[in-house]
Protein backbone atom coordinates (compact mmCIF):
# COMPACT_ATOMS: atom_id res chain seq x y z
CA UNK A 1 0.00 0.00 0.00
CA UNK A 2 0.90 3.57 -0.79
CA UNK A 3 0.80 6.54 1.79
CA UNK A 4 -1.06 9.71 0.25
CA UNK A 5 -1.88 13.23 1.46
CA UNK A 6 -5.17 14.67 0.91
CA UNK A 7 -7.01 17.90 0.96
CA UNK A 8 -10.96 17.50 1.86
CA UNK A 9 -13.30 19.47 2.53
CA UNK A 10 -15.82 17.98 5.52
CA UNK A 11 -19.33 18.45 5.93
CA UNK A 12 -19.34 22.08 6.83
CA UNK A 13 -16.79 23.00 4.53
CA UNK A 14 -14.00 23.32 5.99
CA UNK A 15 -10.60 22.23 4.57
CA UNK A 16 -8.99 19.40 6.50
CA UNK A 17 -5.49 17.59 5.27
CA UNK A 18 -4.33 14.48 6.09
CA UNK A 19 -2.95 11.00 5.07
CA UNK A 20 -4.17 7.70 4.21
CA UNK A 21 -2.88 4.49 3.10
CA UNK A 22 -4.57 3.05 -0.25
CA UNK A 23 -3.57 0.99 -4.05
CA UNK A 24 -3.99 3.98 -5.50
CA UNK A 25 -5.74 7.89 -5.40
CA UNK A 26 -8.81 6.56 -6.71
CA UNK A 27 -9.21 3.57 -3.70
CA UNK A 28 -8.68 6.70 -1.30
CA UNK A 29 -10.86 9.34 -2.72
CA UNK A 30 -13.73 6.55 -2.07
CA UNK A 31 -12.54 6.56 1.48
CA UNK A 32 -12.22 9.87 2.09
CA UNK A 33 -15.82 9.72 0.48
CA UNK A 34 -17.26 7.18 2.87
CA UNK A 35 -15.88 9.49 5.42
CA UNK A 36 -18.37 12.27 4.44
CA UNK A 37 -15.17 14.15 3.38
CA UNK A 38 -15.25 15.37 -0.44
CA UNK A 39 -11.42 15.32 -1.97
CA UNK A 40 -9.54 17.84 -2.98
CA UNK A 41 -6.21 16.93 -3.83
CA UNK A 42 -4.95 13.74 -3.55
CA UNK A 43 -1.59 13.13 -3.78
CA UNK A 44 1.25 10.08 -3.17
CA UNK A 45 2.98 11.06 -0.27
CA UNK A 46 6.53 11.12 -1.10
CA UNK A 47 6.09 13.79 -3.70
CA UNK A 48 6.69 17.34 -2.62
CA UNK A 49 3.58 18.77 -1.52
CA UNK A 50 2.30 21.52 -4.35
CA UNK A 51 2.89 25.28 -2.84
CA UNK A 52 -0.76 26.51 -2.32
CA UNK A 53 -0.98 28.86 -5.78
CA UNK A 54 -1.06 25.83 -7.63
CA UNK A 55 -4.22 24.44 -6.78
CA UNK A 56 -7.18 27.01 -4.95
CA UNK A 57 -5.23 29.29 -2.65
CA UNK A 58 -6.35 32.38 -4.55
CA UNK A 59 -9.39 31.81 -4.91
CA UNK A 60 -10.10 31.23 -1.14
CA UNK A 61 -8.01 34.46 -0.14
CA UNK A 62 -10.36 36.39 -2.12
CA UNK A 63 -12.47 35.59 -0.21
CA UNK A 64 -14.74 32.49 -1.94
CA UNK A 65 -15.70 29.92 0.19
CA UNK A 66 -14.78 26.30 0.69
CA UNK A 67 -17.75 25.25 -0.11
CA UNK A 68 -18.74 27.53 -3.42
CA UNK A 69 -15.43 25.99 -4.49
CA UNK A 70 -16.48 22.68 -4.61
CA UNK A 71 -19.80 23.37 -5.66
CA UNK A 72 -18.11 24.56 -8.59
CA UNK A 73 -15.49 21.79 -8.75
CA UNK A 74 -18.40 19.59 -9.01
CA UNK A 75 -20.29 21.44 -11.75
CA UNK A 76 -17.39 21.99 -14.00
CA UNK A 77 -16.71 18.02 -14.16
CA UNK A 78 -20.21 16.96 -14.31
CA UNK A 79 -20.02 19.56 -17.56
CA UNK A 80 -16.92 18.10 -18.30
CA UNK A 81 -17.55 14.95 -18.28
CA UNK A 82 -21.23 15.04 -20.25
CA UNK A 83 -18.57 15.53 -22.88
CA UNK A 84 -18.76 19.76 -22.72
CA UNK A 85 -15.69 21.43 -24.27
CA UNK A 86 -14.00 23.04 -21.50
CA UNK A 87 -14.37 26.60 -22.45
CA UNK A 88 -18.15 25.98 -23.13
CA UNK A 89 -18.27 23.91 -19.62
CA UNK A 90 -16.51 27.45 -17.75
CA UNK A 91 -18.59 29.78 -19.65
CA UNK A 92 -22.17 27.55 -18.65
CA UNK A 93 -20.74 27.78 -14.82
CA UNK A 94 -20.06 31.18 -15.40
CA UNK A 95 -23.40 31.90 -16.41
CA UNK A 96 -24.84 29.88 -13.49
CA UNK A 97 -22.79 31.36 -11.08
CA UNK A 98 -24.40 34.48 -8.63
CA UNK A 99 -20.47 35.65 -7.42
CA UNK A 100 -19.33 38.00 -9.38
CA UNK A 101 -15.89 37.21 -8.35
CA UNK A 102 -16.05 33.75 -9.29
CA UNK A 103 -18.15 34.34 -12.64
CA UNK A 104 -15.05 36.73 -13.76
CA UNK A 105 -12.24 34.35 -12.47
CA UNK A 106 -14.06 31.44 -14.75
CA UNK A 107 -14.19 33.81 -17.91
CA UNK A 108 -10.81 34.59 -17.34
CA UNK A 109 -9.50 31.40 -17.47
CA UNK A 110 -12.01 30.63 -20.29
Amino acid sequence: MTAYRYRALNPQGKLVRGMLEGDSERQVRSQLRVQSLRPVEVAVANRPEPSSSTWSAPLLRRGISAGDLALLTRQLATLVQSNLPLDEALQAAAQQNRSARIKGTLLQVR
